[in-house]
């Protein structure tokens, strides 16, 4: 299970909030069967694509319910390279996505 990292660039005439003018946005599709309804907490690493996670925005995003956000989740980063996921109950058991978006 690999993520696909996309770069983004925004042309003359496009305002933005902050003065960053190339941003990545992160996108991993989580299959593996680790969130298999008896686990609250996984740890992704994403250094394949991104060199400091803790630079990006990130949510959690439930596959099968149209990419719906999932709230309670917390997500921080034990290192430049991993971001985890928690929640305080195990979530049930299904495919997620794990979007990150910014300058990592």
């Amino acid at each position: 299970m690999s993520g696909e990292i996309k770069t983004l660039e925004f042309s003359e005439g496009v305002s933005v909030v902050s003065p960053v003018t190339i941003f990545q946005f992160f996108e991993l599709e989580d299959d593996s069967g680790d969130w298999d309804g008896a686990t609250s907490t996984k740890t992704y690493d994403v250094s394949a694509t991104i060199s400091d996670a803790r630079k990006m925005d990130w949510s959690f995003q439930d596959a099968a319910n149209n990419r719906r956000v999932l709230q309670g989740a917390d997500i921080d980063f034990p290192s430049a390279t991993q971001v985890r996921v928690s929640f305080g109950v195990n979530i049930p058991s299904g495919t997620y996505w794990l979007i990150g978006v910014g300058a990592g």
